[in-house]
């Protein structure tokens, strides 16, 4: 065995232990708060890992022993899944959070009937991509983005993310964060996604759409629940 596997085995060891003394510490200490132990599992390697990373570690201060993000999974929704599923055996989550995209993926139908099953896995998706949730931090947008020509779906709603403010005129997925420019707007963003779930729901169709409100809402409930 390489000194690499050596090293990843030693970490999933240590945080296995690291899970059950926070287990423990709730058991034998009622009164006292233990964050949960949970991990985002990104389809994305850069553009999802970075935003989120800026939110959890720099913003709300949680430590990463209690929030793991990979952004290192295969892009097909179904890898994702299985990816998910074997680090629930692997280590003691209490729950993992799949984060990926509608776009063009043959696996994604199948792969969010499958997730609607599974007790500890979460799902997070973004219809076409996420980046309607960059969009969403200044307007409600529902009309349905489609593929045109040779761009995708999701290349359309770029576009219009490149137009709705200077800061996005050279936007490039993956670049940096964009948590900073955009934090001010969380509360907009957020009641925007809410807004345009119900809007899906009633027309009986998720494009355009995203769960990720209901991800950082949640980790804005972990903050609080740490801080007390």
């Amino acid at each position: 065995m390489g000194k690499h596997s050596e090293k990843v085995k030693e970490d999933r060891a240590r945080k296995k232990r690291e899970a059950k003394d926070r287990k423990a510490l709730a058991r034998n200490e009622p009164t006292r708060n233990v964050p949960e132990y949970i991990l985002i599992l990104c389809e994305g390697e850069k553009t999802e890992p970075y935003y989120l990373q800026a939110f959890v570690y720099d913003h709300l201060r949680l430590p990463s022993a209690n929030v793991e993000i990979c952004g290192k999974c295969d892009s097909a929704p179904s890898k994702i899944l299985e990816c998910a599923e074997q680090r629930l055996k692997e280590d003691d989550f209490d729950r993992i959070f799949c984060v990926f995209d509608r776009d063009n993926h043959t696996t994604y139908e199948s792969t969010l009937n499958l997730i609607s099953s599974k007790e500890k896995i979460i799902l997070i998706n973004s219809v076409p991509c996420f980046e309607i949730w960059f969009l969403l931090h200044f307007d409600l947008i529902t009309k349905p983005f489609v593929k045109s020509g040779k761009k995708s779906p999701c290349d359309n709603l770029i576009k219009d993310l490149k137009k709705i403010d200077t800061y996005f005129k050279n936007y490039e997925k993956g670049e940096k964060s964009y948590f900073d420019f955009l934090k001010s707007r969380m509360e907009t963003a957020k009641k925007n996604a809410c807004n345009l779930l119900d809007h899906a729901k009633a027309y009986n169709s998720p494009n355009p759409s995203t769960k990720v409100h209901e991800l950082i809402e949640y980790l804005e409930k972990m903050k609080e629940e740490s801080d007390k």
